[in-house]
């Protein structure tokens, strides 16, 4: 998927105040292990472990600060931008996320990179000693000037750093491809679940024959046992009782009652549902006015 696609909802969602402040935050993070005293006591334990003397301990120490020191300069939003888009891996989905999966992928990406920081700096260390080895083989047998065998060197330390973020892109590509299968079987681990439960009320209807004497009483029950299903999977009903919340109810019509509240709900036209925090339909309710100020139909929430 090439960087420079736009994707307006998501575009404008990781500009909202509270997602743009969570990636700087992710940012962070990341780049303050490679920065700090635990990356470099780490790295500093690492090299000493080497079979090697201490003059060239000192040389990869330094040399493994300063690749650090650069990897993390270039570690900026962009990247992070890129890196949500990579693991999502699908242009709908990413223009559809809302504002809590898009969370949730950034917490998943900085686990995922903060679970990775030793075996990254082993990879760094292992690549620099590796890259003056060679180079120190190649000084030995060639006819090069120092200032060449020095320009050499600087181009393949800058090979083995794309080379270094390019396993680390292949190791985010797997990464990826493991979340969405997690997404899949947890998808359709829930579907399994409700369709088992739904099942005891497809039962309740296949029972009834075509000289079952069924009556009001019997339909509430089923429509009970199918409630009870919903409700397990978080969907609730919106209470009618109380007085009008545009944020639940939608007004279709008034009725004057000074002997009332203004704004008291007097009847339910059709009911609404929540699921979990979610609203997925307002409550149709026909409100209370006073004689002197009556409501506008059609207000409150959109159905």
């Amino acid at each position: 998927m090439a960087d420079e696609v736009k994707f307006e909802n998501f575009e404008k969602l990781i500009m909202q105040e509270n997602v743009a402040a969570r990636i700087g935050e992710a940012i962070e993070k990341i780049k303050a292990y490679y920065t700090s005293a635990e990356a470099q006591k780490s790295v500093e334990d690492k090299v000493n472990a080497m079979d090697i003397d201490e003059v060239k301990k000192g040389e990869l120490r330094n040399k493994t600060d300063m690749f650090l020191k650069a990897m993390t300069k270039g570690f900026n939003r962009d990247a992070f931008r890129n890196q949500i888009i990579a693991t999502i891996n699908d242009e709908q989905k990413i223009n559809d996320i809302s504002e809590e999966d898009l969370l949730k992928t950034i917490e998943s990406i900085e686990a995922e990179m903060s679970s990775k920081n030793d075996e990254f700096l082993d990879n760094s260390i292992r690549m620099i000693f590796e890259m003056d080895r060679r180079g120190a083989e190649e000084a030995q047998t060639s006819d090069k000037t120092p200032a060449q065998i020095e320009v050499e060197k600087q181009k393949q330390l800058a090979n083995e750093y794309l080379n270094a973020l390019q396993r680390m892109k292949a190791d985010f590509d797997n990464y990826k491809k493991r979340v969405l299968r997690d997404k899949e079987e947890q998808k359709a681990l829930a579907l399994e679940s409700l369709f088992g439960d739904l099942m005891g009320v497809l039962d309740s209807f296949e029972a009834i024959k075509p000289d079952s004497k069924i009556d009001y009483e019997g339909i509430q029950k089923i429509s009970k046992l199918f409630m009870s299903v919903l409700e397990k999977y978080s969907l609730k009903e919106i209470e009618t009782f109380e007085k009008f919340d545009a944020g639940f109810h939608q007004a279709v019509t008034s009725e004057e009652r000074d002997d009332l509240e203004e704004h008291t709900i007097i009847e339910t036209f059709r009911k609404g549902y929540m699921l979990g925090e979610k609203l997925i339909r307002p409550a149709m309710v026909k409100v209370s006015v006073k004689s002197a100020n009556p409501i506008n139909e059609d207000s409150g929430a959109a159905s």
